[in-house]
């Protein structure tokens, strides 16, 4: 199942922003902590969607700097040399290479290009599997933004992006309130 992807830019007067580029990317990785100086081993809160098989290229939010990825564990993304100067506690490793792809319709029968641009109402539409996605937002006039974890409209699918271990849980459920005996959470 894929969901929709649909945002529209506009300016503080209203007025649509037209011919911004928006590449859709994985969902990054939060830095957790700062990493002073010119480090290559990052303390991440989860490496969203980062790989090393296939090797991603990551930059720190907008920054323009690129390193590959040369491994990935359940709360650590390494870079090939260093160059991510500083980065700042919750700084976002967001992967540059890789692109998801994009879907033109939600049957999945004809791709997007990625990046997409946004049309004459300011608007960005495409269909994409529902996982969270960064999106990279450029273009003349415009502030370059990096939007973290947008998940496109839908409900059908639910994906865990759990690092693979003996002890992890990929699915919790739980109640807000107390259950007696016999209760059943789902059915």
């Amino acid at each position: 199942q894929l969901g929709r992807l649909k945002k529209t830019f506009i300016d503080a007067s209203g007025k649509a922003l037209v011919g911004l580029t928006v590449s859709v990317r994985k969902a990054g990785a939060t830095v957790n902590g700062l990493h002073s100086g010119a480090q290559t081993s990052f303390l991440v809160n989860d490496p969203g969607g980062i790989t090393s098989s296939p090797q991603d290229q990551v930059s720190v939010g907008t920054g323009t700097v690129v390193r590959s990825v040369s491994s990935v564990a359940a709360t650590n993304v390494t870079v090939g040399g260093a160059g991510f100067n500083d980065a700042a506690d919750d700084a976002r490793l967001t992967p540059t290479t890789n692109l998801p792809t994009l879907y033109n319709d939600a049957q999945g029968d004809e791709t997007k290009a990625n990046p997409l641009t946004t049309d004459a109402n300011g608007e960005i539409v495409c269909w994409a599997p529902i996982v969270p996605y960064d999106l990279h937002v450029s273009g003349a006039g415009y502030t370059t933004r990096l939007m973290e974890d947008v998940v496109p409209e839908g409900h059908e699918e639910l994906v865990s992006n759990v690092f693979p271990s003996a002890t992890s849980v990929a699915f919790q459920k739980d109640t807000s309130r107390a259950q007696v005996s016999g209760s059943k959470l789902e059915r």
